[in-house]
């Protein structure tokens, strides 16, 4: 019955590895990010974890008797779903694509440590659906 589970957790994986690739992104078609861009590629990676937070609490309780007899599966879960769920809720009022030694917030790279942390355990839940 995981079998179901672990493609969806792949193509979650995938997903996020596309959204944090964006998120890390200096150009696009060539030239540097302008700021009408930045937001799409923030939106765009949100937009993922906004759906897949709340497709993740479904799973949660649909599974919840199999992912029991797995002591690993339940923290994991439930710390991948709020990760997604922190992701989903950053609000910034102006998304800013300030550097990492500047005054101004670079909202990409904030919305990536919430999308990374999803992903690595996202990787370690598969791990454990494949024993």
């Amino acid at each position: 019955r995981h079998m179901e589970l672990l493609r969806l957790f792949q193509a979650w994986s995938d997903m996020l590895g596309d959204a944090h690739a964006n998120l890390y992104r200096t150009q696009v078609d060539g030239h540097r990010i302008r700021p009408w861009e930045n937001d799409d590629l923030f939106y765009h990676a949100q937009g993922y974890a906004h759906v897949m937070a709340a497709c993740l609490r479904a799973i949660q309780r649909e599974y919840a008797r199999s992912f029991s007899e797995r002591q690993a599966l339940v923290p994991l879960v439930e710390e991948v779903a709020q990760s997604l769920e922190e992701a989903a809720r950053l609000k910034p009022l102006v998304i800013l694509d300030g550097s990492p030694a500047g005054i101004f917030a670079n909202h990409r790279r904030n919305l990536d440590a919430y999308i990374a942390e999803a992903r690595q355990k996202i990787y370690s839940i598969r791990e454990e659906l494949e024993k």
